[in-house]
C-alpha cells in the first residue's frame, strides 16, 4: 500500500507530466496564432479544454489530503471527474457563447481578422516591427493569438481591415498563387501532353479521311451493287445473303478507319414516295423515305469519316489545333477557368494569366459574399470560432499551467525543507505572478505601439498579464518541446 511520502513523490511525478503536456500545447497554440484552417482550430480548441480540464484536476489533488483520499476514494474520485467534467465544458460553453452570440456585424468583424490572419501567415502582410516568421518573435505571436479578444472588445481595430480588406485580398491570392503556381503548372503540362498525343491522333484521322474516300467510294460502290444482287436470290435467301454482305462490309470498314461506321450514313435521304395501301376497306396514303446510296461523293465520305472519328473542326497546325472550342473547353474545366488559355504558355505566363486571376477571383468573391452577408450560419460561426479559440485556450493553459508550475515548485520544497517552507514558496510565486505586469515596465513588449491593450476596459488586466508572461514561457519551452 502506497504511504504518505510515495504519494507526495507521485504527486510529483503527475505534476510534471501534465506540465509537459501543457506547455507543449501552449508552445503548438502560439506558433499556430495565425491559421485559419477549422481542423487545426478544433483540434487546438479540443486539447485545450482536455489538457485544461486535467490540469484543475491536478490542482485539485494538492488540495485533498492523503487520509482523505485513502478513506473516501470512490468520493474523490467522483470530485476529481466532476471537476475534469465542468472545466472541460465551462471552456466550451464560453466559446459556444462568443460563436452563438455574435451578431452578423462581429461575424463580419470576425472574418475580417481571419482575412488578416490569413494574410501573415502566408507572408502576403509584412506590419513594420511585428516579425512572426521566427520562433524567439514570442512577444509578436502572443499579440496575434489575442486578435480575437481584442477585435470583439474594440471593434475600431476592424475598421482600418475593413478599409482595405480588397488589398488583403488581392495579396493573399497572389501569394497563394505563387505558392501554388509550380504544381499547377506541372498540372498544366500533363494536360498539354495527353492534348498533344491527341493532336497527333487527330493528324492521321485527317489525313485517312482525306487519301482514304477515293478508295472507300469504289468499295461502297461494288457493295452496294453487291447488295442490291440480294433480292434476286430465292425468297428464303435474300436475309441470308443482305446478312452475309453487312458482315463483310462491317469487317472491312472496322480494318480500314478503326471503327463502325452504318452504311447507311454515306448515303444521302431522298425525297419521300407515296404510296397507297387498303387497309379496313379503304385506300390509305402511305409515306416512305428512302436512301440515295448512289454516286456518293468523295466530299460526302470524307465529312461522314470525320464526323464518325471525332473531328469536328478541321486543323492543320498545332496553333489551330489549340484554338478549337472542345480543346479549350477541356483546358477551361480542368484549370477551372473562363479565359482562353495558349497552350504554350510559359511557367511565368501561366502565374500571370490562369492562376493568379482565378485566385483573385475566388477571395474577392468570397470578399463579395461576406460584405452582403451571404454566407450561411455555419460559415458564419467557423469564422467566430477561428478568432476566440486562441485567446481562450490561452488564457486556460496559462492559468492552470502556472498554478501547477507553481505547485510543483512548492511540492520540492516541502519534501526537500519542510512544509512551511513549500508554502512560503506558494505565496511568493502566486503573488509575483499575479503582479508581474504591474511591475515590469513592458517596453520592450510595446503595448503603445501596437494596440494600447491596457486601454481594453474588461480585459486591460489579462491582456497585460498574458502579453508579459506568455512570451517567457514560450522562450523557456519552445526550444525545448
Amino acid at each position: 500500500m502506497i504511504n504518505r511520502m510515495q504519494w507526495q513523490w507521485a504527486l510529483l511525478g503527475i505534476s510534471a507530466v501534465y506540465l509537459v503536456a501543457e506547455f507543449a500545447f501552449n508552445v503548438r497554440l502560439v506558433d499556430n496564432a495565425t491559421t485559419t484552417n477549422e481542423q487545426v482550430i478544433l483540434s487546438l480548441e479540443f486539447w485545450g479544454r482536455a489538457i485544461a480540464a486535467t490540469g484543475c484536476v491536478v490542482i485539485l489533488l494538492r488540495f485533498l489530503s492523503f487520509d482523505f483520499i485513502k478513506a473516501k476514494l470512490p468520493l474523490c474520485g467522483a470530485l476529481l471527474l466532476a471537476a475534469w467534467v465542468a472545466v472541460f465544458f465551462a471552456q466550451k460553453l464560453l466559446i459556444d457563447w462568443y460563436v452563438n452570440s455574435s451578431s452578423d456585424i462581429q461575424k463580419v468583424d470576425a472574418w475580417h481578422i481571419t482575412l488578416f490572419k490569413r494574410g501573415l501567415d502566408n507572408g502576403a502582410i509584412q506590419l513594420e516591427g511585428l516579425d512572426t516568421s521566427s520562433g524567439v518573435q514570442a512577444r509578436d505571436k502572443t499579440l496575434l493569438s489575442l486578435l480575437g479578444l481584442i477585435g470583439f472588445s474594440r471593434p475600431e481595430y476592424v475598421q482600418l481591415l475593413k478599409t482595405r480588406s480588397e488589398e488583403i485580398a488581392v495579396s493573399i491570392a497572389d501569394n497563394q498563387a505563387v505558392d501554388d503556381a509550380a504544381p499547377l503548372y506541372d498540372g498544366f503540362l500533363r494536360i498539354r501532353e495527353e492534348l498533344e498525343g491527341k493532336y497527333q491522333e487527330g493528324l492521321k484521322v485527317q489525313k485517312l479521311a482525306r487519301d482514304y474516300p477515293p478508295v472507300l467510294q469504289r468499295e461502297l460502290q461494288q457493295f452496294f451493287t453487291e447488295r442490291r444482287r440480294c433480292n434476286s436470290e430465292a425468297k428464303p435467301y435474300v436475309e441470308r445473303c443482305f446478312d452475309g454482305m453487312d458482315a463483310e462490309y462491317e469487317k472491312r470498314i472496322n480494318q480500314a478507319v478503326g471503327t463502325f461506321i452504318e452504311w447507311k450514313e454515306f448515303c444521302t435521304p431522298s425525297s419521300a414516295s407515296t404510296t397507297y395501301q387498303m387497309r379496313a376497306g379503304q385506300l390509305q396514303a402511305v409515306q416512305s423515305d428512302h436512301l440515295d446510296c448512289d454516286s456518293i461523293s468523295a466530299e460526302r465520305i470524307e465529312k461522314v469519316l470525320l464526323q464518325a472519328l471525332g473531328i469536328k473542326y478541321r486543323f492543320d497546325s498545332w496553333s489551330q489545333f489549340s484554338r478549337l472550342p472542345q480543346v479549350q473547353g477541356v483546358m477551361q474545366e480542368k484549370l477551372e477557368v473562363s479565359a482562353s488559355v495558349d497552350l504554350d504558355m510559359t511557367k511565368a505566363s501561366f502565374l500571370n494569366e490562369v492562376v493568379t486571376p482565378k485566385y483573385r477571383k475566388r477571395v474577392l468573391e468570397e470578399r463579395d459574399r461576406w460584405l452582403s452577408l451571404d454566407i450561411d450560419e455555419e460559415q458564419g460561426r467557423q469564422a467566430v470560432r477561428a478568432v476566440v479559440v486562441h485567446p481562450i485556450a490561452l488564457a486556460f493553459s496559462l492559468f492552470f499551467g502556472l498554478l501547477n508550475a507553481v505547485g510543483l515548485i512548492s511540492g520540492i520544497g516541502r519534501l526537500a525543507f519542510n512544509p512551511a517552507f513549500g508554502h512560503s514558496l506558494t505565496a511568493a510565486f502566486t503573488g509575483g505572478i499575479l503582479v508581474v505586469p504591474f511591475v515590469y515596465s513592458g517596453e520592450d513588449y510595446g503595448f503603445n505601439q501596437y494596440l494600447e491593450a491596457v486601454n481594453i476596459e474588461e480585459f486591460g488586466y489579462v491582456v497585460r498579464w498574458v502579453m508579459t508572461v506568455e512570451p517567457w514561457i514560450y522562450r523557456l519551452f519552445g526550444g525545448l518541446i
